[in-house]
């Protein structure tokens, strides 16, 4: 079955859910660039602490001979 049983008869019946679809696919596309972005900056954020811890042990290393 490829659902195509489902769909309206009714030509605009059919645009308007296709409008939607378009609407929802949108959304969903700025969605995904966000989370791409809050990914990337989450990202860097982890990098730079991890940066920071590895000077901290190395000075606290230093501070221990």
């Amino acid at each position: 079955m490829d659902g195509t049983d489902s769909l309206p008869n009714d030509l605009a019946e059919c645009h308007e859910l296709l409008i939607a679809a378009y609407r929802q696919s949108v959304q969903l596309e700025k969605k995904v660039a966000t989370s791409e972005q809050e990914t990337a900056e989450l990202n860097r954020v982890l990098d730079e602490t991890a940066a920071s811890f590895e000077t901290l042990k190395q000075e606290h290393a230093a501070v221990l001979d």
